[in-house]
């Protein structure tokens, strides 16, 4: 049984067990549900990007992570924000980032055949220049990223993948014009600007599907 089986059959068994609730069958509602689980949805959708993405698990591995923090917290259990030492680890770890992340402006330029940009509290520009490009992943957390694959080359017909993760950050793709580009994905109070995948498809043109979850953040493609 292949992933996206897997996640349809989740969804049914959580529609039912609301379904029993409004109908008083079980100790809960619709509201209550959602006012309690609702963290519950980015794990649902990270357990989902594991079972179906064969390129990357970066995007389902942190919203599974951030999804069970906030869950355990909603329903008492643990909240490791109470945490004396939370807060100054965290601070601690991003100055450390910061310090040594590549400086904004600068372009890091790759030949590698898979795309991995991550960025947390800063901003990183990536230059992609395989010649078999097979797709990768971009996570951007509090930050920027600028990736530029138009000189990357993707063999034959081939299709590939990228999956994108966007929470409180923006993302610009620049992607080669001879690339016919398919975007899914949800975007929960985010602005997507797609100046790409209005150009007529072509069966003979290699194909980027680029996957996507966009919370509070932009995201932009083009030529």
């Amino acid at each position: 049984m292949n992933g996206k089986k897997i996640f349809g059959i989740l969804l049914v068994f959580i529609g039912i067990f609301l379904l029993l609730g409004e109908f008083g069958m079980v100790d809960i509602t619709i509201g209550e549900f959602i006012s309690k689980y609702w963290t519950s949805i980015l794990i649902v959708i990270g357990v989902y990007k594991l079972l179906t993405d064969s390129i990357s698990k970066t995007t389902g591995i942190i919203l599974i992570i951030i999804g069970g923090i906030f869950q355990l917290r909603n329903s008492q259990y643990f909240n490791i924000f109470e945490y004396n030492l939370f807060w100054p680890i965290v601070i601690i770890l991003i100055g450390v980032y910061v310090l040594f992340s590549s400086k904004d402006g600068v372009w890091k330029v790759s030949s590698k055949d898979t795309l991995g940009v991550f960025t947390l509290f800063s901003s990183s520009n990536n230059k992609n220049i395989s010649r078999n490009f097979k797709g990768g992943s971009i996570t951007v957390v509090f930050g920027g990223a600028d990736v530029d694959l138009r000189e990357a080359c993707i063999s034959g017909e081939q299709e590939i993948k990228i999956d994108v993760l966007i929470v409180f950050g923006e993302v610009n793709i620049c992607v080669p014009e001879e690339w016919n580009v398919i975007v899914k994905g949800t975007h929960i109070f985010a602005d997507c600007n797609d100046k790409v995948t209005k150009n007529k498809f072509d069966a003979d043109k290699p194909t980027l599907i680029i996957s996507s979850f966009v919370v509070f953040g932009e995201f932009k493609i083009k030529n």
